[in-house]
């Protein structure tokens, strides 16, 4: 039998993100790093970074 206090609530408002690059055979057996184009990763590396940023820094209060 479980622990009723050990389950997760079916709403745990957590926030979340996601990011894609629109490559094809993503996580694919195709999926190979000499397939990774440098300047797609660094552009997508950039926008998590600003977006951890914003996020941290924001004073406002997300509602989902």
């Amino acid at each position: 039998m479980k622990n009723p206090k050990r389950q997760v609530p079916r709403r745990a408002f957590l926030a979340t993100a996601g990011f894609g690059a629109g490559m094809a055979g993503y996580h694919s057996p195709a999926d190979t790093a000499d397939r990774v184009d440098p300047a797609t990763l660094a552009a997508v590396a950039r926008r998590v970074v600003a977006t951890g940023w914003l996020v941290a820094t924001s004073t406002a209060i997300l509602l989902s």
